[in-house]
């Protein structure tokens, strides 16, 4: 942390209106060559950290047992998993007072309890996080010097915000309930499996498959808009948990392919061939997910504001990388 020259520890952004906008006479409108002294000031926003700032910690329980399969050469783990993390830094609007105050029916910036400033974002130690996960693995080597590798996740991760930078419309659902936001992570993943090999094949080639499957990560159901004025299109219908809905499913098969080129002693030529998402399968980018039911509608501070549907709600913008591939050379001596 550090004191800036204004006096504060952190960041003070300063915010003024073009007044075109609303309609209002030039006296009021904003000049790209003067914007600190035109426009209409609004109240300022900061940024900065909690003056109580400690280090996050962690307590974790791991469990498991491994054996092998046989006379082969392939062992099996079973392993239980428990992390529970507390004092997590996250960003929050520290200067709301909540849904409930009246004053916030009349002006988001009326209710607020430093009036002369809007949000108040600090890095606070607020968060806190769970994680508990169950995983079944076989690995090891097989007749012909195969190297093969299996591993089967079922997990759950709940937490108050999954970074301490979010986007805006990560923020609370309410900044001034921020325990209500514990649950599911951004990057919850109830299964996963991912499956390997290293296949040694005639003529000095290896074959490397991987595939990966993913039951999908979840996103988020919001309003979109800003229902409660505190400046953050991150407002949720009553009773929508976090990350409440659940994203696409993912599967990937990539491959490598080896031949190794003898060039005498033990200098060698590897000629490498990868490909990337092989199956060329459509993976959509949960991120990219429109989540907002809404483009406008009825808030806090005026009810009688019609709602307006988002036609594009729940429909991807993007998917995951496609198809690739790539030739390689690798030279040892």
């Amino acid at each position: 942390m550090e004191l800036q020259q204004n006096g504060y520890t952190g960041v003070i952004i300063t915010q003024r209106l073009n007044g075109a906008l609303l309609g209002l006479p030039p006296a009021f409108w904003l000049s790209a060559s003067d914007p600190k002294n035109t426009g209409i000031p609004l109240p300022r926003s900061a940024g900065g950290y909690d003056k109580t700032i400690v280090s996050p910690h962690a307590t974790q329980f791991t469990g498991g047992y491994t054996f092998r399969l046989g006379n082969t050469g392939l062992f099996a783990d079973v392993e239980g998993i428990w992390v529970k993390g507390d004092d997590e830094l996250i960003i929050r609007d520290t200067n709301w007072p909540g849904n409930g105050d009246p004053l916030c029916a009349v002006s988001a910036s009326g209710c607020r309890p430093n009036k002369s400033f809007n949000q108040i974002n600090l890095y606070t130690n607020q968060g806190r996080s769970e994680y508990k996960a169950f995983v079944m693995s076989v690995n090891g080597t097989i007749k012909g010097g195969h190297v093969v590798t299996a591993s089967w996740t079922v997990a759950d991760k709940k937490n108050i915000n999954d970074d301490f930078s979010p986007a805006v419309t990560d923020y609370a659902n309410d900044p001034a309930n921020i325990e209500a936001e514990f649950g599911r992570s951004r990057a919850d993943e109830r299964y996963r499996f991912v499956a390997s090999a290293v296949l040694r094949l005639p003529y000095r080639l290896t074959v490397a498959p991987i595939f990966e499957y993913g039951s999908g990560q979840p996103w988020n159901r919001r309003r979109g808009y800003d229902y409660n004025g505190e400046g953050a299109n991150s407002d949720r219908l009553p009773g929508v948990a976090k990350f409440d809905q659940n994203g696409p499913n993912f599967a990937s098969v990539n491959l490598r392919v080896t031949y190794r080129l003898l060039l005498g002693g033990r200098a060698g030529l590897d000629l490498i061939a990868e490909a990337f998402n092989l199956l060329n399968r459509t993976n959509w980018d949960v991120t990219s997910i429109q989540n907002g039911e809404a483009i406008s509608g009825p808030t806090l501070q005026n009810a009688s504001l019609v709602l307006t549907r988002n036609p594009r709600y729940g429909t991807y913008t993007s998917t995951l990388p496609p198809f690739e591939a790539q030739l390689g050379v690798r030279f040892t001596f």
